[in-house]
This record gives C-alpha cells, sequence and structure tokens, in this order.
C-alpha cells in the first residue's frame, strides 16, 4: 500500500464519529484501520477485513501497540457474497482503498459492501487513478473513475461526491 495516501488528511473528510461501526474492505497492514479506529472511538467498531491472514496479524499487533480495543480482524474472501460473515445492513461505512484494482470480481466486492450497508450508509472508496503512472500497478489493472462509478452505481449505489486523495489516487463517496 502507498504511503503517499495520508489518513490523517483522507479520514477527516469522510465525517466518521464516535461510536460508528467500519468495514475496512482489503484493510492489508491497517493504514487506514488505525486512523478511522481512532476516529470511532471506545463505542466504535473497526472490522478489518482481508483475506491475506498474514496482513491481519501486523494489523492485529498495531491495533495492540495503540491500545485500539475497538479492532476485529477477519479473515474473509470479499468476493463472495456473504463471506464477511458480518450481518446485514450493520455497518454505517464501507471503506475500500487499493483493493479493487487486485479483485477478479470488484462487482462481488461492492455488492457485499451493499448488503452489510445501513441504508444511507456510505461506501468510500480510493482507488489507483488509471493514467496517473508512477507508483502502483500497471495501468491495465486499474479501472477509470468513470467506470467505478459506472459499476458501483449498477449494484445499488448512489454517486455523492469525491474527496481529496492524491496525484496517483481517486476518491468517491457513494451512498445507499
Amino acid at each position: 500500500m502507498s504511503e503517499l495516501i495520508s489518513p490523517e488528511s483522507i479520514v477527516p473528510q469522510l465525517g466518521i464519529g464516535e461510536g460508528m461501526r467500519i468495514a475496512d474492505f482489503g484493510c492489508g497492514s491497517g493504514h487506514m484501520t488505525m486512523e478511522l479506529a481512532k476516529r470511532v472511538g471506545k463505542d466504535g467498531l473497526i472490522s478489518a477485513i482481508d483475506v491475506q491472514t498474514s496482513a491481519l496479524e501486523t494489523v492485529r499487533e498495531k491495533a495492540q501497540s495503540l491500545g485500539l480495543k475497538n479492532v476485529s480482524c477477519i479473515h474473509a474472501d470479499l468476493e463472495a457474497v456473504g463471506g464477511t460473515d458480518i450481518d446485514g445492513e450493520t455497518q454505517d461505512v464501507i471503506f475500500i482503498s487499493q483493493a479493487l484494482f487486485q479483485s477478479k470480481s470488484k462487482e462481488a466486492i461492492i455488492t457485499e459492501g451493499l448488503r452489510i450497508l445501513k441504508p444511507m450508509g456510505m461506501l468510500v472508496m480510493i482507488e489507483w487513478k488509471k493514467g496517473s503512472g508512477g507508483l502502483g500497478p500497471p495501468d491495465e489493472l486499474r479501472t477509470s473513475e468513470e467506470d467505478l462509478k459506472k459499476l458501483t452505481e449498477a449494484v445499488g449505489f448512489h454517486f455523492e461526491r469525491n474527496i481529496e486523495a492524491d496525484r496517483f489516487h481517486s476518491g468517491m463517496i457513494f451512498r445507499k
């Protein structure tokens, strides 16, 4: 995951509040997870979800070292509907950062987000910009912002607005 994206600059743009329940899809080593956990406080919960057990172990270690007791690690295949094993309509926010480019089924991941998100809940998507060059995956693995919007809206979300990320990433917010 690129350290260019600053959790301290992204998270304040989202209106994350105390007590929220957030699913961090494809959390990796927890780059964004820790900032989200700080924002939701002791009454909130971050479900850090990844298919790689080594990444989840890193998240556990980071949360423990920071004294964050509101991070739950879930080993799951996000491409399987119901794969998170999280009850439907229980999450305030679904956070997907730099994960979709690795997926063979972006639609399945977004559909799982729709399933567990509360009505009017927020989907935050941060992905590598197509054509931005430089760091990150090859351009053929990236999806254009326009195509991501179309796909996400086809699943059942409504585009709300763009958020500032960095020159290599685009950020978008959708509502259920």
